[in-house]
């Protein structure tokens, strides 16, 4: 699997992954980036480290995000880590930071439909693996 982390149209890093917002973990085919499938929305006060963080999770585990050994070894998939809105506010403290990132999150999580996390929160479903690999083989195969 190839990894697209927060990368701008310029190809280079997009510099508002160091700032703080909601990102979207996308999976999709190299054939055809039309075709996508979003599976998880996240916040973060800094999207690239906790994008990172993901990503580690996911080396060390497939199943993290609800991908296979086989469709983490896929190399005609993309694992897309990208920006979907920035947030610059100024807070008093980080309990507001974190009340506005998490209202954030939920309006995302409501608008994209993830499909291996509950739209409600930022867990992933006990039945991701299941529910990925199908939407991969109905949708990108």
């Amino acid at each position: 699997m190839k990894v697209e982390f927060f990368q701008g149209t310029d190809g280079k890093l997009d510099s508002n992954s160091i700032k703080a917002g909601v990102y979207r973990i996308s999976i999709y085919s190299d054939v055809d980036r039309e075709k996508v499938i979003p599976l998880y929305i996240g916040e973060s006060y800094c999207m690239i480290k906790r994008g990172g963080e993901h990503l580690y999770n996911v080396q060390k585990s497939p199943s993290y995000l609800g991908l296979t050994e086989e469709t983490y070894a896929d190399d005609s998939l993309v694992l897309s880590f990208e920006v979907y809105e920035v947030i610059e506010e100024c807070w008093s403290n980080t309990k507001e930071r974190d009340l506005v990132l998490e209202k954030h999150e939920l309006d995302a999580l409501a608008k994209v439909h993830p499909v291996s996390q509950y739209e409600t929160n930022d867990h992933v479903m006990r039945n991701a693996v299941e529910i990925v690999s199908t939407a991969i083989k109905e949708k990108l195969k």
